[in-house]
């Protein structure tokens, strides 16, 4: 019964993965993917207490592709 939040962008689809709040130990998951490059390119962040927004997880997306370079 996890939580799917998800935004498409032009070059890339990120969501942010949300247990439900009966889970014992939470875990949220922020991750975004896309092509960079000619490859795909993709990140996850996790944390037991913070959810990256979709805006931030595709800022990290935006760094990691600009490295790729």
């Amino acid at each position: 019964h996890w939580t799917e939040e998800r935004k498409d962008f032009p070059n890339a689809m990120c969501s942010i993965l949300t247990p439900p709040a009966s889970q014992r130990e939470p875990m949220f998951l922020s991750s975004c993917s896309g092509v960079a490059h000619g490859m795909v390119l993709s990140i996850a962040f996790m944390s037991p207490t913070k959810k990256l927004t979709l805006d931030q997880v595709k800022t990290l997306l935006d760094k990691a592709n600009a490295r790729q370079g």
